[in-house]
């Protein structure tokens, strides 16, 4: 029997156009917190995206294929270069190049990806890192999009270990050399200025623009990545450096080291979660726009109370998701948005556990984290040990009046918190403790510690301890 080949095609619901924010997503009045020149931002991009992306965006992912001819539009958007000051960048607040990543990458996730990479990653390295007379040379035709901007820092063997990059600048006189290979680099194929990160004769890291005409340059050689199943029409490029020779001066002036780069990757990672955003808008509305059309039974899908709690805890997160983004890019336009932030400047400890006592701690002004100042107590371990209270020293208050040296005076398997460091969290989030072991779990009727490895109660760690004498 002759096989035959059966495609069964199906549009797509109509996707919910234009809808005002307060319609669908807005519950808590989001809108209400912006200023008139970041709803203008906002409803200019979200207009765009409605009338001119998301009409050809299956198109394009079905093929493949970059939208150049959505190029021209998106340069009058006048977005690219985001915070970026002077040099023909439009000098937004966080919030509203937040807001028109979170539009982008409503109307379809490789225009929005296209613009971190040219406006988020290319041209904030040169903003930040780059001396006048680069930013002069270069930004101004990127804000415009004559040229397209890239950032080559992944490769093959370093993705997320991106600090070991191996790709080698070496310096001939007035030029460098630039051999290595990168991998997974927006718009690599197309840029015509192309910021690479890589090591000089001293190892330290240096971001060196490559610029590149419609013939190309010699010595770089990308090839479009094919077979992705995500972000289709935006094209990634695997890039071969070989003997690519560029002046001196094109190396990005304040980049010294690493530590320079990942300042660019800071600034950028805002832009990331504001496109989180953008998506599940955009999966909500057509999720609404569908049930609303598609009837069973009688009536619509969004009839029935199963639908309608999907759609509720969909929405839910994205309530969440705006207020989060915001804080965020509040807290960047106050220069007060760090990768280790901690929680909080204050080093009023939490309440200790039922039967401990506080150990006196200090606050270190330069990391605004508190450290116990008295010499750590210990405790026993747990599989479940994650520290949420504040620097304490605690005994099982049923061990009172033991002698240090007893046999029960520790416990097999004792575990401190090392020197600068957290159980299992991060520095970042929860601060750092200094030599302070985890305090005990129990009961909250004060009885004697929980005897189980597991602890019912998550904010605090298991004991094994016995309680008798």
């Amino acid at each position: 029997m002759k096989d035959t080949a059966i495609t069964i095609t199906s549009p797509p619901p109509a996707p919910v156009l234009g809808s005002p924010p307060a319609w669908l997503t807005d519950l808590y009045r989001f809108d209400e917190q912006l200023t008139d020149a970041e709803r203008t931002v906002r409803d200019r991009v979200r207009a765009w995206s409605d009338s001119a992306v998301i009409p050809v965006a299956n198109d394009y992912w079905q093929r493949a294929q970059f939208p150049f001819e959505l190029v021209p539009g998106y340069a009058r958007l006048g977005i690219a270069g985001g915070q970026l000051q002077g040099y023909g960048c439009p000098g937004l607040s966080a919030v509203a190049e937040g807001l028109a990543a979170a539009e982008l990458a409503r109307g379809d996730g490789s225009i929005s990806t296209f613009n971190v990479v040219l406006s988020g990653l290319a041209m904030t390295a040169i903003g930040l890192l780059g001396s006048g007379e680069q930013k002069a040379r270069w930004l101004p035709a990127m804000a415009r999009c004559e040229e397209i901007g890239a950032f080559a820092l992944t490769e093959p063997d370093h993705g997320s270990d991106v600090a070991g990059l191996e790709t080698r600048a070496r310096r001939d006189g007035g030029e460098y050399v630039l051999d290595g290979a990168k991998r997974w680099i927006g718009n690599g194929s197309i840029a015509g200025i192309t910021v690479v990160w890589a090591r000089d004769d001293d190892g330290n890291v240096g971001g060196f623009v490559v610029e590149r005409g419609p013939e190309g340059v010699p010595g770089y050689k990308a090839t479009v990545i094919t077979g992705k199943s995500g972000n289709r029409a935006v094209w990634q490029a695997e890039i071969q450096l070989t003997g690519l020779r560029i002046p001196a001066e094109n190396r990005l002036a304040g980049s010294r080291t690493f530590a320079d780069t990942a300042r660019v990757l800071t600034k950028s990672r805002q832009n990331v979660a504001w496109e989180a955003v953008g998506h599940a808008v955009a999966a909500y509305e057509a999720a609404v726009g569908y049930v609303m059309q598609r009837r069973q039974f009688g009536k619509p899908l969004a009839a029935f109370q199963l639908v309608q709690n999907k759609l509720s805890g969909m929405l839910s997160d994205i309530v969440g998701m705006q207020q989060m983004c915001l804080r965020l890019a509040h807290l960047q336009d106050e220069g007060e948005a760090d990768l280790a932030m901690p929680v909080s400047r204050s080093c009023t400890p939490l309440p200790p556990p039922d039967g401990c006592s506080p150990t006196p701690a200090t606050c270190s002004a330069a990391t605004g984290c508190c450290s116990s100042t008295t010499s750590p107590a210990t405790t026993p371990t747990s599989r479940r040990s994650t520290p949420a209270r504040a620097p304490t020293s605690c005994s099982p208050s049923s061990s009172a009046g033991r002698s240090p040296g007893s046999a029960r005076s520790r416990s097999p398997g004792v575990r401190t918190a090392p020197a600068g460091g957290t159980f299992g969290t991060s520095a970042g989030v929860l601060g750092h403790y200094t030599g302070v072991a985890t305090p005990p779990c129990r009961r909250p009727s004060g009885r004697s510690p929980i005897r189980s490895r597991r602890c019912r109660f998550p904010t605090r760690t298991s004991c094994r301890a016995s309680s008798r004498s």
